[in-house]
């Protein structure tokens, strides 16, 4: 069975009287006018035979002794007949074919609806139209067909309306929702008042309703009227839901973030969540339409003329909203062959959904807490709780059950904690090794541990283990803590092997545990180590600069005495005189 979408034309005009005679007597004939005058002439004029006026006229023949019939009830001739308008013919032949109805007071049934507001048209059709005196010789529409010339007159007089829905196919939708007024009740015996809400769940497919009376519109709520409703009737595809705060944390034009309860819920029941855009309620209009009938039918009739429902708790309260409800799911729809909510919900749509699983969602309470800078949040006012060291001085997500402690991060909704839950009333703290920062968790193991993690890194030197041993035999787990993590500074600065010579150094001197002493003689090492260095560079510059310089005055030398030789060995015209 597929489900169409509901959609009324904008364009229907108001239908009238005749018009409509017209229409219901040629849909009853089965046949237009002009061929109906032919075969009753046939019959009365020609007098063929019922066979040899369905060979001709393309008639059936169960069809032909129908109008024979009729037509031998009739008084008038064919000379009489033939002379009668086309709504006049129709009664005369079959007088049957069409009928008088009494034409309603659309003003006076809107009027009648609008002055309760929690009156449904279908009373206003029985206040304002089935409640009048029939006249003789005409009856009254049906409510089917009411709706369609109420849809007509609405649209004509007070504007256009539209009316659509998604189709989807069976266990695919179930639609959840508060209904907008509340369900009054009074206590009995202490006539205390109260105010319920009233959440409705309904499967799209049906129509199928489940309505669950709370005392407020909390998470918890919504989460134990949506577990109610998968319990009792099955888990479907999807989740359709509006942006209610407690459902959604941020809302979106196309896929919404849900709130941490939601969202596990979903993973729980493996249910897909479907947001609806912010103010678009016809996008899971069929729990809108199933809330309108709980308040015009259920409420209204619960609550009575005093307007309020006398109940002893709200068990009872929800009893009897049960009763009301199992009414409207077995009421025939104004559709004629539908049958009603339930059946067709036990036909179609019950086989295609899943059945909940054996272990159900623990419903929660839900908090935001601040985490110190140490990583502490506390819980129900005296019970301290440590948090992952990534949340310090940060807001997380609190979820508190009857036996457990969870929490999560708010931005990213990833788990940072969990701890079986204390009701003890003394103060008390509970944390959990995984959760701190590595060194913390190191040094609070005691120092074979702390040993250990320094092995990981590879500074677990002699000097280092020394210096260790020493620190945690002469100071207690809080007081050594800076003293460890100075020495670890210092491995990830300096390297292992310089903090063990230091470490080994400051034993010596029996200065084992002092970190003081031990950066000092880093810092003076270093200094001495980068002094000798200076020195050393500045001895290499000198000799190079010296060697440089020796060259050059070679060179100048050199030149300087080949040209003081210059022309020596040259014979002139004066050293052969005298010869």
């Amino acid at each position: 069975m597929e489900q169409n979408s509901l959609i009324i034309d904008l364009d229907i005009p108001f239908f009238k009287l005749r018009n409509v005679a017209l229409l219901l007597g040629s849909i009853f004939m089965k046949t237009d006018i002009s061929k109906l005058r032919l075969i009753v002439k046939a019959i009365l004029v020609e007098n063929l035979k019922n066979r040899e006026i369905c060979r001709k006229y393309g008639v059936n023949s169960s069809t032909v002794s129908r109008y024979s019939k009729d037509l031998n009830s009739t008084v008038l001739s064919w000379d009489e007949l033939s002379k009668l308008n086309d709504e006049d013919f129709l009664i005369a032949i079959k007088p049957k074919a069409i009928q008088r109805f009494v034409q309603p007071d659309f003003e006076t049934i809107y009027a009648t609806k609008l002055s309760h507001k929690k009156m449904s048209l279908e009373k206003a059709f029985d206040f304002s139209y089935y409640n009048q005196k029939l006249p003789e010789g005409y009856s009254f529409y049906k409510q089917s067909h009411l709706y369609d010339l109420f849809s007509a007159w609405f649209i004509e007089n007070h504007g256009k309306a539209k009316i659509s829905s998604v189709p989807c196919n069976p266990g695919d939708f179930l639609e959840i929702d508060f209904v907008g007024d509340p369900l009054h009740w009074c206590e009995i015996g202490t006539g205390i008042k109260h105010e319920g809400r009233v959440f409705v769940a309904a499967f799209k497919y049906s129509g199928l309703i489940y309505a669950q009376v709370f005392e407020n519109e909390t998470l918890n709520s919504w989460q134990e009227g949506t577990i109610k409703a998968f319990e009792l009737y099955g888990v479907p595809r999807a989740l359709s839901m509006d942006n209610a705060k407690a459902l959604v944390s941020r809302p979106d034009k196309y896929v919404a973030e849900l709130s941490v309860g939601m969202k596990q819920l979903c993973t729980h029941y493996d249910v897909i969540p479907h947001v609806c855009k912010v103010r678009t309620p016809k996008e899971k209009n069929v729990t809108e339409y199933s809330a309108n009938l709980i308040e015009k039918n259920a409420i209204v009739e619960l609550e009575g003329a005093m307007g309020c429902l006398v109940a002893k708790d709200l068990t009872e309260v929800n009893l009897k909203l049960k009763q009301k409800v199992v009414e409207l799911n077995a009421k025939a729809f104004t559709c004629k062959g539908r049958g009603s909510r339930q059946s067709v919900f036990d036909t179609y749509e019950k086989q295609e959904l899943r059945a909940a699983p054996a272990i159900p969602f623990e419903i929660s309470e839900w908090k935001i807490l601040h985490v110190d800078c140490n990583g502490w949040a506390k819980v129900d006012g005296n019970k301290r709780y440590l948090v992952d060291y990534h949340q310090r001085d940060k807001n997380v997500i609190c979820r508190l059950t009857t036996t457990k402690v969870y929490f999560y991060s708010k931005q990213r909704h990833e788990p940072c904690g969990e701890y079986v839950r204390s009701f003890s009333p003394e103060y008390q703290s509970f944390k959990q090794e995984s959760l701190m920062h590595p060194t913390e968790r190191a040094l609070t193991r005691g120092l074979d541990d702390t040993i250990k993690s320094f092995q990981e890194r590879g500074y677990a030197l002699d000097g280092i283990v020394k210096y260790l041993s020493a620190v945690f035999n002469k100071y207690p787990t809080i007081s050594n803590y800076r003293r460890v993590m100075g020495v670890w500074g210092l491995c990830k600065k300096y390297g292992a092997k310089m903090v063990s010579d230091a470490c080994t150094l400051a034993a010596n001197f029996e200065r084992a545990t002092d970190y003081d002493y031990i950066k000092d003689i880093i810092h003076t090492s270093i200094q001495r180590i980068n002094s000798i260095k200076q020195e050393n560079a500045n001895a290499t510059a000198t000799t190079a600069t010296a060697v440089a310089t020796s060259g050059t005055k070679s060179k100048h030398t050199k030149q300087k005495d080949r040209s003081s030789n210059e022309g020596k060995n040259l014979r002139g015209v004066e050293a052969f005189v005298g010869k």
